[in-house]
């Protein structure tokens, strides 16, 4: 898709256009060491090219949950490295580490509440991290009725954690509820 540019006059630096749509496309055209870059030149006014331009911008959307999960699954089927999965996807290296965590661990119950956009894909990457299967289901309940969201939900998974760091093999572990999990953190 070609960028949008206007003509103006020759400035100091020898600048001939003013970028009105496509910086990102400009932005890869010139990493990849490439000079020139088909563009459209518009002669509409200054206040429908500033249009032109937030309408872009506006319309530019990160991919969902869904299509995160599918395309990261697509990308390690061909055998990508996560460094390079995060490059490609313009993401952080540890945020896709979560994301393969989370798709090679089977977490199947998690992957479809994020796929159904019952639980954001971060959120499910904490739960995963917990090693027992009621304490993953009573994390998600309790996020799914909202009693443990955003900053509640990180502490509760960290005293989970000092909670498993203290129990000998031994202890058995009661059943536990999003409810108690919930006293748990407010305790």
């Amino acid at each position: 898709k070609p960028i949008t540019v206007h003509q103006r006059e020759l400035a100091d630096d020898g600048t001939r256009y003013d970028l009105v749509c496509g910086q990102g496309r400009l932005e890869s055209v010139r990493a990849l060491g490439d000079t020139m870059i088909p563009a459209i030149i518009s002669d509409a006014p200054e206040d429908e090219r500033y249009l032109m331009s937030l309408v872009e911008n506006l319309a530019r959307r990160q991919p969902s949950n869904t299509e995160l999960l599918r395309e990261v699954r697509r990308l390690r089927a061909q055998h990508y490295k996560p460094a390079t999965i995060a490059q490609k996807l313009g993401m952080d290296k540890a945020n896709i580490y979560a994301v393969l965590s989370l798709l090679q661990h089977g977490e199947d119950e998690l992957i479809a509440r994020v796929e159904a956009g019952r639980l954001p894909l971060d959120t499910a990457v904490i739960i995963a991290r917990g090693k027992d299967a009621e304490i993953q289901g009573a994390l998600s309940e309790a996020y799914e009725n909202g009693t443990l969201r955003g900053s509640k939900l990180a502490e509760v998974q960290r005293l989970i954690n000092r909670c498993k760091q203290v129990a000998t093999p031994q202890e058995p572990r009661p059943k536990l509820s999003g409810n108690d999990l919930v006293r748990a953190y407010e305790h």
